[in-house]
């Protein structure tokens, strides 16, 4: 059993850029930099699969692929994306009918068991890692002393606003739940719908959840989803969930008609039309929706969790790791590992920031727009970098959401009834 690393540090953010990456760069033609294992002049074709669904993303995930290959005309990239809500099923399909692809990405808990499985290579002698990369990041891809991943992006973790539709009612930024309810009311008295709430994906459902029990719960305890998993601490016995949770039931009116038949792409464009005044998500929304409207006045708050203004934060995280098969074939190894290094380096960090409007992990030198600004904003007590925490396994998680679901549905929301059905399922899935 490996052993958690836990780091829960308060951070400042400057406004381009949050964390140090690597310095690699193409210039005249050549490829600067090389991983310990030279790769091979031989042809040679690998897959790169990912769920970034948002055009700027996909933007750079070509421009990677085509600088790369540009210079290393013997490699093949074969780039597939598939739908977040299948990806993690696709991939451990791929991995067991010997039909892996060789860069992927994933989060901190299934780092840890691909790592375990011995699915992933050790990319821990990638050049300029540990000079580039603070030592609080790279734990997010370590297990034990081998670095296995990398967050090439940072997300935050907020309320995300068409401002011009705040505007026209004359509605201000809310830092308590009370004045947000007070927010929500105005808009629907005004016939816009509150909050873009895309149910039909889980994956949307579990942020809206982790808004309140991130700040709640897993700041006061590190460790609060693995004691859960292994039973040490119950959901009917945690005061702070519980609150949580109720707060989230008591915005249900708020969600629009059918919010479990809404899709991210709903919402997406509803908040880009100003149909829609806010969602809650990652800052990948913010890409998603420029890329639909790129005039949409567009910005980001912190979401108040109490009616005490001194809880409402912006929670900023690394990303999911960018990882490595393990492939036992040593050519393919070798390429891959090459254009990962690429990944991490600076020319492909600058070329992220702009194309997606996101937060990458590395140092970049170019302009932001307003939302990320806002994000920049929240600084000192306000911000908290959660690093290398181990959420829900895939079988939690999926009991997890499908019981919240069932229990959001309801007429009535019973936290006691909910919290319980919760223990149940984790206790049927322990033994």
């Amino acid at each position: 059993m490996f052993e958690k690393e836990k780091t829960m540090k308060k951070i400042g953010v400057c406004l381009l850029a949050i964390l140090l990456g690597m310095g690699m760069m193409f210039a005249n033609g050549t490829n600067e930099g090389s991983t310990s294992a030279k790769p091979s002049s031989d042809t040679v074709s690998f897959t790169w699969m990912h769920h970034l669904e948002e055009a700027g993303k996909q933007d750079w995930v070509n421009h990677c692929v085509e600088t790369y290959t540009a210079h290393h005309p013997n490699v093949k990239i074969n780039i597939e994306m598939v739908p977040n809500d299948n990806y993690l099923t696709m991939l451990k399909t791929r991995v067991a009918s010997n039909d892996a692809p060789m860069i992927f990405d994933l989060d901190r808990i299934n780092t840890l068991e691909f790592a375990k499985a011995g699915h992933l290579a050790d990319v821990s002698d990638t050049e300029g890692l540990k000079e580039n990369f603070s030592t609080d990041i790279l734990s997010q891809g370590k297990v034990g002393s081998i670095q296995y991943g990398v967050p090439l992006d940072v997300s935050a973790y907020g309320i995300f606003y068409n401002k011009d539709v705040f505007d026209k009612y004359g509605l201000q930024i809310p830092t308590t739940d009370s004045e947000l309810k007070k927010v929500c009311e105005t808009l629907m008295a005004n016939g816009v719908v509150p909050f873009g709430a895309p149910f039909a994906e889980s994956w949307c459902q579990k942020h809206f959840c982790y808004a309140y029990v991130y700040i709640n719960c897993i700041e006061k305890n590190p460790d609060w989803f693995t004691d859960k998993m292994s039973l040490k601490d119950t959901f009917s016995g945690d005061t702070a969930f519980k609150k949580s949770i109720s707060t989230l039931a008591s915005y249900k009116k708020y969600w629009g008609n059918d919010p479990f038949a809404t899709s991210w792409n709903d919402v997406l464009s509803g908040i880009a039309t100003g149909k829609i005044a806010m969602t809650i998500n990652g800052s990948w929304t913010i890409a998603g929706i420029l890329s639909i409207n790129p005039n949409t006045n567009l910005r980001t708050f912190a979401y108040p969790v109490s009616d005490n203004a001194k809880e409402t934060q912006m929670r900023i995280e690394p990303g999911n790791n960018f990882c490595v098969y393990n492939t036992k074939d040593a050519k393919t190894l070798s390429a891959a590992k090459d254009f990962f290094k690429y990944l991490c380096s600076v020319e492909s960090g600058e070329f992220y920031a702009k194309a997606s409007n996101g937060l990458t992990g590395c140092t970049v030198h170019v302009d932001t727009i307003a939302p990320l600004n806002d994000i920049n904003a929240y600084t000192g007590d306000a911000v908290y970098n959660m690093v290398a925490i181990s959420e829900f396994n895939s079988e939690y998680l999926t009991s997890f959401n499908d019981i919240t679901a069932k229990y959001l549905m309801m007429d009535k929301f019973d936290v006691d009834a909910y919290a319980k059905a919760l223990d149940d399922s984790f206790k049927a899935i322990k033994k």
